[in-house]
C-alpha cells in the first residue's frame, strides 16, 4: 500500500504544473487580459479604473519577471473591482481555483482522473472544505456530479489533489468539467475545464492510422489524417487552447476520407465546396487547420481570386464562414476564400501594438504565446499567429491554381488589427485590404509601409467597444502619408458591423488587382 501511495504522489507531481517562477500553459490568460481591458471601457467608476489600470500593469511586471501565477491573481482582481464587487479572502480563493485533466479528449471506456489545484496562493475561509466533480454539457445549467472529496488541507496550491471523476454514461459531445468548493450549503467558487467525451476515441485513431499506413498520401492529405490525433495530443499536453470541436463528425469524416484514399483517388486534390484543411507547421510543430471555399461549379483550371478572412477574439477559423454569406458572396464571384486558425482564439495575429478602444484609451496589448507558454514579453520571435496566416496561403497556393493578382486580406475585431498589421508586414502579398473595427496606435501605425495598397476602413460609428474615431482617424493619416484610404462608415452599426456590409466589401476588392495598379 505505502509503494502504491508512494508511485501515485510521484506520479501527481509529475503531472501538476510546477510553482508559478515556471511558464504557465495558457489555458485563458489571453482571454482574460481581453475581457478586463474591455471592462475598462465602462468601469462603475473612475477610482474603480484607476485601480483596475494599476493591477493590470501589475499584472504585466509579474509577467516580466516569469510570476504568471501573480498575474492572474492582479487580473483577477481587476475583474472583481470592475464588476462592482469586493476583492476578499473568499473572491481570492474563487479567483484561484483551477482544474486540470490528464486527457482533455476523454474515451469514457478508460480509467480518468481529475487534479484539483490553485493558479495562485489564496486561503480559503472555510474551516473544512469539500470539492465536487461533475460535469456540464456545452448548452446545459445542469451539472451531473460524479465525485466528493475532502482535501486535508484548503492550500491546493503547493499540494494538488487527485480525485477520480468517470465520465460513463455522459453523452458524447463537448462539456465542461466542474469543480466547486464549498462549506457545508455554502458554495466558495468553481472553476471549469473543457473537456470532450468521445466513445471508441482510441479505437478510431488507431484505424485512422492503420488505413493511412496502407497507402502514400499527398502531402495535404497526411497532414489531414494526423489532424485528429495531434488534435487530441496537443490538447492534452495544454499547448493548444481549446477550440470547439464535433469529434465524431471530424472522426467520421477522416476515416471516410482514409477509406476513399485508399481507393485511389485523393478526395482533397481540386475539392470544391467549404472544406477544412490542415498543414504541418515547422513554426508551431503542430498540425493547423485552416478553412477552404473553392466555388462548386469552378472549372478546376482558372485561376482563383482569394479573399483571406481572419477571425475575432476567442474564435477560430470557422467563425468567418458562419452565416454562410462569405461562400454565398464567393460562389457568386467564382472567387476562393481562405480562413486560417491563427495558431490561437486570441493570438492577435502577431501584432503587438495597443488597439484604440471606445473610450479613447489605449491598454497594453494582449500577452504573447508561443509554443503554448505565455511569454514573458511582447514581440517575441517567431510569431507563430502570423507565420500561420502565410503558411495557410502557400498551402492554398500549393494546392490550387491562386491568382497572385488578386488576393484580398479582411478581417474584424482582432481580425481588423491583424488585417492593418500583417498588411504593414507583407504589403506586397495583397491587391487591397478590409481592416474592420480594428484600430491600432494611430500616431505609431507604420502607414508608409503600405505604400499603395487600397485601404477600405471599415467601422460602425455606434461601436461601444473599439473606437470608430480612431478607425477615422488611422484612414486619414494613411492618405496623408500618400496611401489609399476610404472609409466605410456603417450607420448605427456596431462592433459586428462588418459582417452587415460584407458584400461590399467584396466589392470593393473586385476593383482592384495588382495587374492593375501596374
Amino acid at each position: 500500500m505505502r509503494t502504491a501511495t508512494l508511485i501515485a504522489l510521484a506520479l501527481l507531481s509529475a503531472a501538476l504544473p510546477a510553482q508559478s517562477r515556471q511558464p504557465e500553459p495558457i489555458d485563458d490568460l489571453q482571454w482574460l487580459f481581453i475581457e478586463d481591458t474591455v471592462a475598462l471601457i465602462k468601469p462603475p467608476s473612475a477610482e474603480a479604473a484607476g485601480q483596475a489600470r494599476q493591477l493590470m500593469d501589475m499584472a504585466g511586471k509579474s509577467r516580466a519577471v516569469g510570476d504568471l501565477g501573480q498575474m492572474r491573481a492582479y487580473l483577477a482582481q481587476a475583474r472583481v473591482i470592475l464588476a462592482g464587487g469586493t476583492w476578499d479572502k473568499d473572491a481570492a480563493f474563487a479567483h484561484s481555483l483551477a482544474l486540470f485533466a490528464k486527457h482533455r479528449v476523454i474515451d469514457p471506456d478508460e480509467p480518468f482522473h481529475v487534479i484539483a489545484r490553485q493558479w495562485f496562493v489564496a486561503d480559503s475561509s472555510a474551516k473544512r472544505l469539500e470539492l465536487r466533480i461533475g460535469f456540464r454539457r456545452k448548452g446545459s445549467a445542469e451539472i451531473v456530479w460524479r465525485m466528493r472529496a475532502e482535501p486535508a488541507s484548503a492550500d491546493l496550491y503547493h499540494a494538488g489533489f487527485q480525485i477520480p471523476a468517470s465520465p460513463q454514461g455522459l453523452p458524447d459531445g463537448s462539456h465542461d468539467l466542474v469543480i466547486e468548493a464549498r462549506e457545508g450549503d455554502r458554495v466558495i467558487g468553481q472553476a471549469t475545464h473543457a473537456v470532450w467525451i468521445v466513445k471508441h476515441l482510441r479505437r478510431d485513431l488507431a484505424e485512422i492510422a492503420r488505413r493511412k499506413a496502407a497507402f502514400k498520401p499527398s502531402q495535404d492529405l497526411s497532414a489531414s489524417l494526423d489532424w485528429p490525433a495531434n488534435l487530441a495530443l496537443t490538447l492534452d499536453g495544454r499547448s493548444r487552447q481549446p477550440i470547439d470541436v464535433d469529434w465524431r463528425a471530424l472522426l467520421d469524416r477522416t476515416l471516410a476520407l482514409a477509406a476513399e484514399a485508399q481507393s485511389g483517388r485523393d478526395p482533397l486534390r481540386l475539392a470544391r465546396g467549404s472544406h477544412e484543411r490542415h498543414y504541418a507547421s515547422a513554426v508551431s510543430r503542430r498540425i493547423e487547420p485552416f478553412r477552404l471555399f473553392v466555388p462548386e461549379r469552378w472549372d478546376g483550371k482558372a485561376r482563383l481570386p482569394l479573399v483571406v478572412l481572419l477571425h475575432g477574439s476567442n474564435s477560430d477559423h470557422n467563425r468567418p464562414f458562419a452565416s454562410g454569406k462569405a461562400a454565398e458572396l464567393a460562389r457568386a464571384k467564382g472567387w476562393a476564400v481562405m480562413a486560417p486558425m491563427g495558431y490561437s482564439p486570441n493570438s492577435g495575429w502577431g501584432n503587438h501594438l495597443p488597439v484604440v478602444l471606445a473610450n479613447g484609451s489605449m491598454p497594453a496589448p494582449r500577452p504573447s504565446t508561443i509554443g503554448g507558454i505565455v511569454q514573458r514579453k511582447d514581440g517575441v520571435e517567431p510569431e507563430p499567429a502570423e507565420a500561420d496566416v502565410l503558411d495557410a496561403l502557400e498551402a492554398v497556393r500549393a494546392a490550387y491554381p491562386i491568382d497572385a493578382a488578386r488576393i484580398y486580406l479582411a478581417g474584424n475585431s482582432m481580425g481588423g488589427e491583424g488585417t492593418w498589421h500583417l498588411a504593414a508586414r507583407h504589403p506586397q502579398l495583397w491587391a487591397a485590404i478590409a481592416p474592420g473595427a480594428g484600430a491600432i496606435d494611430p500616431p505609431r501605425f507604420p502607414y508608409a509601409r503600405l505604400g499603395k495598397l487600397p485601404v477600405l476602413g471599415v467601422h460602425g460609428d455606434a461601436d461601444e467597444i473599439i473606437s470608430f474615431a480612431a478607425t477615422k482617424d488611422m484612414i486619414e493619416r494613411l492618405d496623408r502619408a500618400g496611401g489609399k484610404g476610404r472609409m466605410l462608415a456603417v450607420q448605427n452599426g456596431g462592433h459586428r458591423a462588418f459582417d452587415s456590409v460584407l458584400d461590399q466589401i467584396f466589392d470593393f476588392f473586385a476593383l482592384h488587382s495588382k495587374e492593375k495598379a501596374r
